[in-house]
């Protein structure tokens, strides 16, 4: 009997029609051939077109955060991990795979999606017992760690804290109020997260590929697509008391996920940057 197959949101379908081969267990492709790509074919197509390292930015994204995952939980144990902007995104059938006694419980926070993905999950026989699904609307900060709460989350132990591809779509300031939930007096908490960047902060050459991009992105979204340098990003998570923020291009990324940067010749390429920090 054929599948059924699940529309997804527009932005989470372009990422994971390009991060297919990161997820690369059975149990991640079977999950990801339940999902219906249609709606995105002509502006990948279009991205691509103009900047055809796309796919290897996207996916290196993707490895970046498995390996800060690998290198955090391999000598952790009872480690709560909080997926904020969650979607569709399989990362928890990785996570359960290859770490199910390190953690505690994977709390995955979206506003929407969430029935949907447990479903997904359930219909693949996925163990869900240390997923927790919080329907939660990130713009309400005050409220997110109260809802965790409900969900099983004990604010007093140690969380590791996945932001990614979220910064994007909202300001800094929901930025900021949002991760001032989750900073600590001994900043037990970790983060990664990426960020676009801002088109001044590429080489020169780059640049209006740069914002050709931004502008096909802001006129997909209608909104403003967030972007930043180094300088503004550190500020704001300063004001959050993050501490030990390390920032890591493409360049550098690419260097360590495959053993050369054979793409990105230079720091600013590659349309975002990644950040890891304690807070």
């Amino acid at each position: 009997m054929e599948s059924k197959q699940y529309k997804v949101p527009a932005t989470s379908t372009l990422i994971m029609q390009y991060a297919g081969e990161v997820y690369n267990s059975p149990l991640e492709q079977q999950y990801l051939s339940r999902l219906n790509y249609s709606q995105v074919g002509a502006l990948g197509e279009l991205l691509e077109g103009i900047y055809p390292l796309f796919k290897e930015v996207v996916q290196l994204r993707k490895r970046s955060v498995r390996s800060f995952l690998r290198k955090r939980l391999i000598e952790r144990q009872d480690e709560q991990i909080c997926i904020l902007g969650a979607g569709l995104d399989p990362l928890a059938i990785h996570l359960l795979s290859q770490y199910n006694n390190q953690i505690r419980k994977i709390f995955e926070v979206d506003s929407s999606y969430m029935a949907i993905k447990q479903e997904l999950y359930n219909s693949l026989g996925l163990d869900t017992g240390k997923v927790a699904f919080v329907n939660h609307n990130l713009a309400d900060a005050g409220s997110l760690i109260p809802a965790l709460e409900l969900a099983g989350f004990d604010s007093h132990l140690p969380t590791t804290i996945i932001f990614e591809g979220i910064i994007h779509y909202i300001t800094n300031e929901e930025f900021v109020r949002l991760m001032k939930q989750f900073s600590t007096p001994d900043k037990r908490n970790k983060m990664i997260m990426d960020y676009t960047l801002d088109p001044q902060s590429v080489p020169f050459a780059s640049r209006p590929v740069h914002q050709e991009l931004l502008d096909i992105f802001e006129n997909f979204i209608q909104g403003r697509f967030n972007r930043n340098n180094r300088g503004e990003l550190l500020q704001l998570t300063i004001e959050f008391g993050a501490v030990n923020q390390t920032f890591r291009s493409m360049q550098a990324i690419q260097a360590v996920e495959t053993g050369r940067s054979k793409d990105f010749h230079d720091t600013g390429d590659g349309l975002i940057e990644m950040v890891f920090m304690s807070l």
